[in-house]
């Protein structure tokens, strides 16, 4: 178990709040000594923050538990699936994310590309799923 005093744990975080990158950052800070296999990383979320948070933990040999409260990933980045982003795919894309993807043949979109949220979710979010739920 990490005893770094910075680190939370459930009980320090306010009912509510979303934890998946609080405790992602708590990984990050642990050593493979200090962390307890044990216990789950708790991801909230199958949008592009909750997906980029799973993957930090896969690239350091956890299995995450991944919690999505809609009936796919990404589901409310299709409800503006129609709208055009302003970032491109370059700005979208988490490092851990696109190697672990990487690692299973995707090839990236065009890096000055400017998706829809029908693409973020068709083009990355899926794929990224599905390499995170082989690990």
């Amino acid at each position: 178990m990490c005893h770094d005093a910075s680190c939370l744990d459930a009980s320090s975080i306010p009912k509510g709040e979303c934890h998946g990158v609080l405790l992602c950052a708590c990984l990050l800070r642990c050593t493979t000594e200090d962390r307890d296999d044990r216990l789950p990383v708790a991801i909230t979320g199958a949008g592009s923050v909750g997906l980029a948070a799973a993957a930090q933990p896969l690239a350091r040999g956890l299995r995450p538990v991944l919690i999505e409260a809609g009936p796919d990933v990404g589901t409310s980045v299709r409800a503006w699936g129609h709208v055009r982003m302003f970032s491109p795919w370059r700005s979208n894309i988490d490092k851990a994310a696109g190697a672990l993807l990487a690692h299973a043949g995707w090839h990236p979109p065009d890096p000055e590309a400017l998706p829809t949220g029908n693409d973020l979710v068709d083009r990355y979010l899926r794929p990224l799923a599905s390499s995170c739920s082989q690990g």
